[in-house]
């Protein structure tokens, strides 16, 4: 393969066909590169690799899969939902005679604690 010398169109390395980056580059495909050009290329070019960014640390991951308004939406949900839940049962601690966790779920602890007494037993959300 010669090198004519004259200069190849200003076209990214990537875009080009094989054979015409060969020639921009000066590389002949049958000998390689000899050492010395080999290694003045490393001086002048750098390592052949690819340059990668910093890691994304693992909070800023699980911070991004909230990065919507449904999430929010949800979100915004839980802590209604939670604080009719807590008022609801504010003073079933010092009334004798109720729990207020010991065999329910936040969701059927507000209808057994208030309905107790009015509701029959057949009634109440209670696991078997």
């Amino acid at each position: 393969m010669t090198f004519t010398g004259r200069p190849v169109e200003p076209i990214a390395w990537h875009l080009r066909a094989a054979a015409d980056a060969l020639v921009a580059f000066r590389v002949d495909p049958a000998a390689g590169l000899d050492s010395a050009e080999a290694e003045r290329r490393l001086q002048t070019d750098g390592p052949n690799e690819l340059r990668t960014s910093a890691p994304v640390p693992r909070w800023r991951k699980i911070l991004a899969q909230f990065q919507d308004p449904l999430i929010y939406l949800l979100l915004v949900a839980i802590a209604i939902s939670l604080g009719a839940w807590a008022v609801n049962n504010a003073g079933a601690l010092e009334r004798p005679g109720h729990e207020l966790l010991s065999e329910h779920t936040p969701f059927e602890a507000p209808l057994d604690v208030h309905h107790r007494s009015s509701v029959p037993p057949c009634v109440l959300l209670r696991p078997a």
